[in-house]
């Protein structure tokens, strides 16, 4: 699995289980919303994605998700300048 910015875009295929629990035309919104974000240089984590789709079935309000995706990039940034 390649999560690179050049690799095919599928994260569905990456991380089917966290697909599954979405309908065929949720799939597809959330793929194309990835998919732009991604061309802009994100690069989507399982998390961010399983925070993402959590939002969307209301296992998560907005800000949590938010948050998460905060804490998550804290953590990295301080384990690179160690």
């Amino acid at each position: 699995m390649s999560t690179s910015q050049h690799a095919p875009f599928t994260p569905d295929l990456w991380w089917p289980d966290l697909f599954a629990t979405l309908t065929p035309a949720d799939k597809d919104i959330f793929i194309q919303s990835l998919a732009a974000n991604w061309h802009e240089g994100w690069v989507p984590s399982r998390e961010d994605v399983a925070d993402l789709i959590a939002v969307h079935h209301g296992d998560l309000t907005p800000l949590q998700a938010a948050r998460r995706s905060a804490d998550r990039a804290t953590i990295l940034t301080t384990a690179r300048a160690v």
